[in-house]
């Protein structure tokens, strides 16, 4: 299930406040994840579609994860820090890897594979999650 997920969005262009097979963003991505893969349905994140900034839409959807300190399980999601502060999420997927949905407004994006060590080398600070619910 998680690969064919994977097959489908990868490469997709980045959209801001999108969440679809066609699109998404990096908070979308995670939203479709859950709902396709674990079939599992995320609490819409005040905010999120009224286009309130990235750093509000955060806080007010990470009370619904816990952190944990092993990113090697699949599903959890990946918070990155620029200047001590949270700017981008995306899926552990195993092996090392993380799938996320990198793009700005004015520059585009897509969704893409990493390794973990690659976005902690662009990010310093990297942090890991479990859903709640």
């Amino acid at each position: 299930m998680q690969a064919e997920f994977i097959r489908k969005v990868l490469h997709i262009p980045w959209q801001n406040r999108a969440s679809s097979f066609e699109c998404c963003d990096c908070w979308g991505l995670i939203v479709l994840y859950y709902k396709e893969v674990l079939n599992i349905t995320i609490p819409e994140v005040l905010g999120f579609t009224d286009d309130v900034n990235f750093l509000d839409c955060y806080s007010s959807g990470i009370t619904q994860w816990d952190e944990v300190l092993s990113p090697f399980e699949a599903g959890l999601m990946f918070t990155a820090y620029k200047g001590g502060s949270p700017d981008h999420v995306g899926l552990c997927i195993g092996g090392g890897k993380v799938l996320h949905a990198r793009g700005s407004v004015n520059h585009g994006g897509k969704v893409q594979i990493h390794s973990i060590s690659a976005l902690t080398a662009v990010y310093g600070k990297i942090s890991f999650h479990r859903f709640k619910g």
